[in-house]
This record gives structure tokens, sequence and C-alpha cells, in this order.
């Protein structure tokens, strides 16, 4: 009798965005990175405050050459459900 090893099975972003539609993560904070779904710690306030200053200072130096998306959704590249990612 052979045992199989576990496998991670990686997720595109369609099957990702699929999921939290019909509520499976319903009421959790997780994040896609690489075709993994990673649960997110909830923020406290230290990472807030720092996220504000860090914000303001951005806006203030780039002025209008950039806009500053303080933690919004980004993607990075298209991921296509191999095991390995293409950068």
């Amino acid at each position: 009798m052979t045992i199989a090893e576990p496998t991670t099975r990686h997720f595109t972003r369609a099957e990702y965005y699929r999921m939290a539609e019909i509520g499976i993560f319903d009421g959790q904070h997780v994040e896609l990175i690489q075709g993994e779904i990673v649960t997110m710690s909830p923020q406290n306030n230290p990472h807030a405050l720092t996220v504000a200053i860090v914000t303001g200072w951005l806006v203030r130096s780039l002025g209008d050459q950039f806009t500053v998306r303080c933690q919004l959704p980004l993607v990075l590249q298209r991921y296509e459900g191999s095991s390995k990612p293409k950068w």
C-alpha cells in the first residue's frame, strides 16, 4: 500500500474571488498570496498608526506624481495556478 504525501493546492484569483463571493471566508481576514490563501491577523493600534504616518509621508513626498494606495488590493502578476510564481 502506497501512502501519498500531502500536497498544497494553489488557487487562482477567480477561484479565490468565487469562494469569497459564496461566503467561505465569512468573518475572516484572508489574502491570496502566490496562489495560497493566508489568514491574516487583525490590525492593532500600533500598526494602524504606522500605516497612517507612512501614508501621510508618502503623499506629501510624492505629491501629484503618483497615487498612494494604502492597504488596497494589488495584483502584481497573473497567477496561472502553477506551483511556482512567474517573477
